[in-house]
């Protein structure tokens, strides 16, 4: 289950480092683009993917993964619209897109493999305690209720009865 649990860290960690990649780009291409249409939303950041009559870099993840495509195909479409200085380019952004895509799927599908794992680990346990408690009811049979030969099983004598602590102060 600790494998389980790295996995998906190490999973979420390159999410969090490709989301951060995927704005950066997003920015550049929002810079770029000010250049060509303005400043203010249009008709053309529109064309170009940009929604909600915003031309702000999206703060869902979601939404971002969905810019990044749009913008690859905008530039495609329109080559003489990218800025290699710039880093806005198709390229960019289409690389920005598949390493986020594939950040997501991974920690998804690390994710499926901890619950499995959990799920393993909640089963065996169930058939431990099953196989604990036959073991101790077989010993109720072979041994009587004060013999020392209990401790060796790591449990407490069945006769001796739980006294408990002192009170120390009132």
């Amino acid at each position: 289950m600790a494998a389980a649990k790295a996995e998906r860290d190490k999973w979420r960690a390159a999410l969090r480092k490709a989301d951060a990649d995927g704005e950066k780009a997003i920015s550049h291409c929002r810079l770029r683009l000010a250049q060509i249409f303005g400043a203010r939303f249009n008709a053309q950041w529109g064309a170009a993917g940009f929604r909600e009559n915003s031309t702000m870099v999206p703060e869902v993840q979601d939404l971002r993964l969905k810019l990044l495509n749009s913008l690859h195909h905008y530039f495609t479409q329109h080559p003489a619209h990218q800025s290699t200085d710039m880093g806005a380019t198709s390229d960019i952004c289409l690389s920005a897109h598949a390493a986020l895509s594939n950040a997501r799927s991974g920690v998804n599908h690390a994710s499926v493999g901890l619950r499995s794992a959990v799920k393993d680990k909640v089963k065996a346990l169930k058939a431990l305690r099953k196989r604990m408690r036959g073991l101790i009811h077989e010993l109720h049979v072979l041994m009587a209720d004060n013999d020392v030969r209990w401790r060796r099983f790591g449990l407490r004598l069945p006769s001796r009865i739980a006294v408990p602590e002192p009170v120390k102060q009132v």
